[in-house]
């Protein structure tokens, strides 16, 4: 489903699930943790993406590109 698989929770280990929601009314993914409740933040389906200089009209995640972006976010760790 994703390109890359889901890395373990970074508090608790636990196994981390795609989880589909909504953000005042607008369709969203997310990753979270099955145990801790750990999550990252909602990722917006067929909403504008949030740039450095605002909302960018032009370009929308697709729910595949949200989940995506949700994995990358999830599996970013802090270097050591």
């Amino acid at each position: 489903m994703t390109d890359k698989e889901l890395l373990p929770c970074p508090c608790c280990g636990g196994k981390a699930e795609i989880r589909d929601g909504n953000v005042y009314l607008d369709k969203a993914v997310l990753i979270r943790c099955s145990v801790c409740l750990l999550k990252t933040p909602h990722i917006l389906i067929d909403h504008p993406r949030l740039t450095a200089n605002g909302l960018d009209e032009s370009t929308r995640y697709t729910r595949e590109q949200a989940i995506n972006e949700a994995a990358k976010i999830w599996n970013r760790r802090a270097e050591k």
